[in-house]
């Protein structure tokens, strides 16, 4: 029998289409030396995983040498992972401290972290801060990974944001300097883009008719019924299994997202000017626009929307950005009462403070392992979907309480790159740029290169990676 498409999809009407993840009888793909593949013939993908506001480093940073480093109880969820897992501690935001770089430290953090390249700035807005960093000074990485790999992919990549506001330095990914590409937050919204027909621009080939199937609560599965009963005889067992297991979860969202409500849009810009007499010295609080929605029913669906996408091949690069800087997010869902940009400003010696990060960070964190549980959990030939991936958890800043700094950051890799990446290391630099780590990344997609960002910042990958 002929073996079935890589892209083989259930089609239904009104453009409706789920992609299948690789199945036995897709059959093992050639081995082949080919950019952004693995060594064993599949696709290799890219994930960013952002947090902001910066880290705590008693909370965050793990005793121990190379490889019997011990976690922190923030990571807890991500000990069954320890083996797919490197962390990177020590690095510096070279473009952060660069002499051509300027501006408040939050908005300066945010538009360099993943470019590696200075921001570009309003001298006239922000004037206690020296300025204030309005967009990227250059391309981010992942953006840079899919220029040079360029994916025949329903989507080149996909954005998704848990709580964004609106205008100036509120996206982590960009498609060069002053060029962000913001990101959607409403899952009901991204489900729609990627199995109604949607398309790279997030239009659909019938919105009506997509609308349609939402409000007579018809599930995206009824309208690929017939198509699935076709395949389905021409399919061994275990490949049936797999196509139901996928199915499963796929209806498992949709349901969700029929009882969930609309998440509202991004908030205005915070206002010009600078900091108000007797405030912290940032630009004004983003406030939450999604206040008092079902946010954990909202990072679990997006969590999930990302790995489907990737199981399915509709993208192989993605962005899952949690918050922004200054974002004021209340997380009182954890039993939290303050902002949290409030506390990325107080000192050690503030009651409850650390307690309330380490609620935060675990909230993250336990959504990261979500995501990891999804893609291991996904057969591709003798391995994982996650052997073929790189997630790269980063933040805009190092330590965010007590002194915002963009010295000494953290990173977290998950997943082996299709094979580059050997995991269960903690590895400590001291003085490295941030650079290095984007020049490795890009080499293990199979990317030649020997910069990234500023090449006046550094050259070369990171040593022992």
């Amino acid at each position: 029998m002929k073996p079935l498409h890589r892209r083989t999809f259930l089609r239904g009407m009104a453009g409706t289409a789920i992609a299948l993840p690789w199945l036995e009888a897709m059959g093992i793909p050639k081995a082949q030396a080919a950019p952004g593949v693995s060594a064993t013939g599949f696709p290799k993908r890219y994930l960013q995983w952002t947090t902001h506001n910066g880290f705590h480093p008693p909370i965050w940073n793990p005793s121990g040498g190379e490889t019997d480093f011990v976690m922190r109880p923030v990571h807890a969820s991500l000990e069954p992972f320890k083996k797919d897992l490197v962390i990177v501690a020590g690095l510096d935001n070279a473009a952060w401290y660069s002499p051509a770089g300027k501006g408040d430290t939050h908005s300066r953090g945010m538009c360099t972290f993943l470019s590696g390249t200075e921001s570009i700035v309003d001298l006239g807005t922000n004037l206690t801060n020296g300025g204030e960093s309005k967009s990227s000074g250059g391309i981010t990485v992942d953006q840079e990974i899919v220029k040079q790999l360029a994916p025949k992919t329903k989507f080149s990549s996909l954005e998704m944001n848990f709580m964004v506001g609106g205008g100036a330095y509120s996206t982590s990914s960009y498609l060069g300097a002053n060029k962000p590409l913001p990101g959607a937050r409403d899952p009901s919204v991204i489900f729609n883009r990627i199995f109604a027909g949607g398309t790279g621009g997030g239009a659909t080939a019938d919105p009506a008719a997509a609308a349609r199937i939402v409000t007579e609560r018809r599930s995206i599965l009824d309208a690929v019924g017939k198509t699935y009963q076709g395949l389905s005889p021409k399919l061994g067992l275990a490949d049936r299994d797999k196509i139901d297991s996928h199915l499963t979860q796929i209806r498992d969202l949709e349901m969700r997202l029929q009882v969930m409500a609309p998440i509202p849009g991004p908030s205005p810009t915070p206002a010009a000017g600078g900091a108000p007499a007797g405030s912290t010295g940032c630009p004004k609080d983003v406030k939450d626009p999604a206040a008092g929605t079902d946010r954990v029913a909202q990072a679990n669906a997006l969590t999930d929307l990302m790995a489907t996408a990737i199981i399915c091949d509709l993208t192989r690069v993605g962005t899952l950005q949690w918050d922004m800087t200054t974002g004021n997010t209340v997380y009182s869902w954890l039993g939290i009462s303050r902002g949290h940009h409030d506390m990325s400003h107080d000192g050690d010696e503030v009651g409850g403070t650390v307690a309330d990060l380490t609620k935060i960070h675990t909230f993250y964190t336990q959504h990261l392992a979500q995501l990891v549980t999804r893609l291991k959990g996904v057969q591709e030939g003798n391995g994982t979907l996650l052997d073929n991936t790189l997630i790269l958890h980063a933040c805009d800043m190092a330590r965010g309480n007590n002194g915002h700094t963009g010295r000494g950051l953290y990173h977290m890799l998950l997943g082996h790159a299709g094979g580059p990446l050997k995991g269960g290391r903690l590895l400590r630099y001291s003085g490295d740029a941030n650079n290095k780590l984007f020049v490795s990344i890009l080499n293990m997609f199979d990317i030649p290169a020997n910069t990234f960002g500023n090449p006046a910042l550094s050259s070369g990958p990171l040593a022992r990676l």
